[in-house]
């Protein structure tokens, strides 16, 4: 009888499951990245909230706040401008 010199995975079999495992990894990181960049955006569009409306009061200041908001200041129309002149 013949000894069986198998001794586990082979060396290319070892570096088919590491290259799925780096694929998987990189996969996964950027779905995470994809969903980051979302979320930043959604944070950034809501940096300043305007105050809880529970009395006339909080009223007055939820006025005040939407009159100091600078909406224009914040828009990025070069785009639209561009687009307008062609």
């Amino acid at each position: 009888m013949r000894k069986s010199d198998k001794q586990g995975f082979a060396f290319v079999e070892l570096l088919l499951v590491i290259a799925i495992i780096v694929l998987a990894g990189f996969f996964v990181v950027t779905i995470i990245n994809r969903n980051d960049d979302a979320d930043t955006t959604t944070t950034q569009q809501t940096t300043e909230q305007a105050p809880e409306i529970n009395n006339s009061e909080d009223l007055s200041e939820a006025e005040q706040f939407l009159d100091d908001a600078d909406i224009d200041d914040e828009l990025d129309t070069s785009e639209i401008d561009q687009a307008l002149e062609e």
